[in-house]
């Protein structure tokens, strides 16, 4: 059985069980390093007396408890992401650091910020936007994020996706601006020469799109063009003008180091898109260069697009997006598994091996320890 996460009563579990603590201790550590002496605390209320202040301070039970559930919404989050619930931010992300230590990674970001970050791995279904029944199959089995295809939605020109995602109950979405495919019916040649005009997709209606539907989403890639990094430079800093700052996508067989280091100076995203990725056919040579990625860049927070092989259990994505679980058990009759994609049993129709390749799938957000990562390589 997969287990869904319900965040606001793992929240407020998790803000009781952190409040016991602090009553035994006295004290809440905060980000930097400093400590607060706990001089109250009952069932509503934390007081925290930090050492420069002249009077206590005092942490609502219930911001801690939206806090929280912010960050298993959000799964990652700096201190500024916590403002929103609390002045004593520093007080407050020092309390979720230690909320979350079991299931959670701390880290530095190039900013100097510390960024705490859920263990797991969000899974997006995508595929689904011009297959309703799918996604109403993938809800169906506790699936409750999506990946649509921008390219996709602006061709059928309706908002039948809003029908659809709302009926099925699917949270948010990952809108794709479908850079990717659009641009692999063109030359590297040809990518290369183009300039904010050239691009097949327009930047400002896709920015207008966003800014429409924005409550629908939880975010975006940017449009992003394989082989022309300047050009996808400009249409990151274009939509982060307009206010709608999305996902950079760095592509491991077309980008050079140099263009994710730049990302990652400029930019300090909480999660970098790498795109790419099946355009490498020999799986050795996938692999080398994802584990240089992940050699050279351990505290960078990733999405892989389209990752459905066992490169899915030997790294630690953040997120992925893939159409496997309901392809792969429909077409090849073979289901997603900690040993990859294989044979579905005998005994199995095709619906219940789709149903076991999502509860699977499904199950990889709540599976904190990453037990599953390198046993196939033991």
């Amino acid at each position: 059985m997969i287990r869904l996460i319900d965040y606001q009563a793992e929240a407020s579990r998790r803000v009781r069980s952190f409040l016991k603590k602090a009553r035994r201790r006295q004290y809440v550590q905060t980000v930097t390093g400093s400590r607060s002496q706990v001089i109250r605390l009952h069932d509503d209320n934390l007081w925290l007396s930090p050492k420069k202040a002249t009077s206590p301070n005092q942490i609502a039970r219930k911001r801690l408890v939206k806090a929280a559930a912010y960050v298993y919404y959000t799964r990652t989050c700096v201190i500024k992401d916590v403002e929103r619930f609390c002045r004593m931010s520093s007080a407050l992300f020092g309390c979720l650091v230690e909320m979350f230590s079991d299931i959670s990674r701390v880290t530095e970001t190039r900013t100097g910020l510390r960024r705490l970050t859920i263990l797991g791995i969000r899974v997006w279904l995508s595929g689904t936007e011009s297959h309703p029944r799918d996604l109403a199959l993938a809800a169906s089995r506790g699936a409750r994020w999506a990946m649509f295809n921008y390219l996709y939605l602006r061709k059928q020109g309706k908002e039948n996706w809003r029908r659809y995602k709302a009926k099925n109950g699917i949270e948010k979405l990952f809108i794709d601006s479908g850079g990717f495919q659009l641009m692999n019916g063109f030359s590297f040649a040809k990518v290369k020469a183009w300039d904010l005009h050239d691009c097949p997709i327009d930047i400002e209606e896709y920015a207008d799109f966003l800014k429409r539907y924005r409550k629908e989403f939880f975010t975006w890639s940017n449009l992003d063009v394989r082989g022309n990094d300047a050009l996808s430079a400009a249409h990151f800093e274009f939509l982060c003008d307009e206010g709608v700052c999305p996902m950079p996508i760095w592509h491991i067989d077309s980008s050079p180091f140099s263009y994710l280091e730049e990302i990652l100076t400029k930019v300090d995203p909480p999660c970098v898109g790498i795109g790419g990725i099946l355009t490498i056919r020999s799986w050795r040579k996938r692999n080398e260069l994802l584990s240089e990625v992940f050699d050279r860049f351990p505290d960078v927070n990733f999405h892989g697009f389209g990752v459905c092989d066992q490169n899915l259990f030997r790294f630690p994505w953040h997120s992925v997006d893939l159409t496997s679980a309901i392809v792969a058990p429909r077409r090849f009759g073979k289901v997603m598994t900690y040993q990859g994609q294989v044979p579905r049993d005998p005994k199995w129709d095709p619906t219940r091996a789709i149903h076991e390749s999502l509860d699977f799938v499904v199950g990889l957000e709540s599976n904190y320890r990453g037990e599953f990562q390198g046993q196939l390589f033991e």
